[in-house]
């Protein structure tokens, strides 16, 4: 299988402003594209450098999808509450939960696959126009997508927004062969006390260290010549 890397960055800092862009995305008509959906289609195939798309500031209302032919592609944004993506593929509404926005429903075929779903020093809460609506319903991180399915949260912010199970099964499995890890989260929605039982929480950094970049994708080796800022270990 072809390996994908896309690379999503949204904050445009002095370093972001170096990268050499290749084309841009502007809703106000003064980039290449005023979707981001065209950047991509027009992106090379296969490209064997990394490939720029700017995103400028704006509400982009897209369900974007990114081929496997697409590789190499970094989108840039203006910064984390300036570039906003918003996208409503789901399960329940027909399409399969592989080509959907499911925060943390990760797979794996066989226990020695090296892969997971990882967030580190992330910021997990509702928009300010929709958190009211929020809290009319459960909210969930995400759900086991079979017995070996391996998803890390750490070091992250979980707002009062998130129910105390944070996860949920799988139409009714038993998931007693995941590995669904906290590890030093805070906010009102970091309390482990209602967490599903087939949660772990550690509070071993040496355990932790083994989802970093550094050591998870051997981030050191590759991303330093992306040009976007990044953190390697433990914060």
């Amino acid at each position: 299988m072809l390996a994908l890397t896309v690379l999503i960055t949204l904050w445009w800092s002095s370093l972001g402003k170096s990268m050499p862009i290749d084309t841009t995305v502007a809703q106000d008509g003064s980039g290449n594209f005023t979707r981001i959906a065209n950047a991509i289609l027009e992106a090379p195939n296969y490209s064997k450098r990394r490939y720029y798309i700017k995103i400028k500031e704006g509400f982009y209302r897209e369900n974007i999808f990114v081929g496997e032919q697409k590789t190499n592609l970094t989108f840039v944004g203006d910064g984390w509450n300036k570039t906003v993506i918003s996208g409503n593929k789901s399960n329940g509404t027909g399409f399969q939960t592989y080509y959907t926005k499911t925060t943390a429903a990760q797979k794996r075929e066989e226990e020695d696959d090296k892969t997971g779903t990882i967030m580190q020093n992330c910021t997990i809460k509702a928009a300010d126009d929709l958190r009211q609506e929020n809290f009319k319903f459960k909210t969930f991180l995400g759900r086991s997508w079979g017995n070996l399915s391996r998803t890390i949260i750490m070091q992250s912010y979980l707002d009062d927004i998130i129910d105390p199970k944070v996860w949920l099964e799988w139409n009714g499995r038993s998931p007693d062969r995941v590995y669904y890890v906290e590890y030093k989260n805070e906010g009102p929605g970091a309390n482990t006390g209602g967490r599903v039982p087939w949660e772990k929480v550690i509070n071993s950094s040496i355990e932790a260290t083994n989802f970093t970049l550094r050591n998870f994708i051997e981030g050191d080796k590759w991303i330093p010549a992306t040009g976007i800022p990044f953190f390697l270990d433990l914060l």
